[in-house]
């Protein structure tokens, strides 16, 4: 069976609660269309995890299961977090995140 890319957001989300020296939280993004307008919210292309590490470092994880790839604006988000000194970590399951935290 295949791991949902929901489920794997929940396994990381608790491995993180686990670790104790990680802050991080469930970052949505997407729009929605009401009657009289159109909202985006979050930040388009950002990450499905955002965080800051004990030792002030800011975090990202991006979770994807499969063939799943990231879009342009996930890899331009990338290319930002990473050149501002942050810590990137694209995630096809939790051994990634292990080894992404433990640079």
């Amino acid at each position: 069976m295949k791991l949902s890319e929901t489920a794997l957001l929940k396994s990381i989300m608790h491995y993180l609660a686990l670790r104790k020296d990680v802050f991080a939280w469930r970052n949505n993004t997407g729009a929605i269309v009401t009657d009289e307008r159109f909202i985006r919210y979050g930040k388009r292309g950002s990450s499905d995890i955002i965080g800051i590490c004990a030792n002030g470092r800011f975090l990202a994880i991006e979770a994807k299961v499969g063939k799943g790839r990231q879009s342009p604006e996930q890899m331009e988000f990338e290319r930002l977090v990473r050149a501002s000194g942050g810590l990137y970590v694209l995630a096809y399951s939790i051994d990634d995140v292990k080894r992404g935290l433990d640079i």
